[in-house]
């Protein structure tokens, strides 16, 4: 597994949408393989809190519970934020 800084990050999103790779098929594509994931390690448990932050990231576990939802799972998001500084 490879590790990236998050401007990285941005630099292969940008990279992989000027290829043809919509920002929103990407996030699907990554919720869609947190679920599976999920789904195979814990397939019999059934019930998810997913923390959500206000990240890119954020976006692809409100993808993942919304998979895992429609699959019988009983899911919870939970927006946070991190603290006032």
């Amino acid at each position: 597994m490879k590790f990236v800084t998050v401007k990285e990050m941005v630099a292969v999103e940008q990279a992989a949408d000027l290829a043809g790779h919509s920002y929103a098929a990407m996030m699907e594509q990554a919720g869609r393989g947190i679920a599976e994931l999920v789904q195979a390690r814990f397939g019999e448990t059934k019930t998810l809190l997913a923390l959500v932050g206000k990240g890119n990231n954020g976006g692809d576990a409100l993808v993942a519970a919304a998979f895992l939802q429609s699959r019988g799972w009983d899911c919870t998001a939970l927006l946070v934020d991190r603290a006032p500084d």
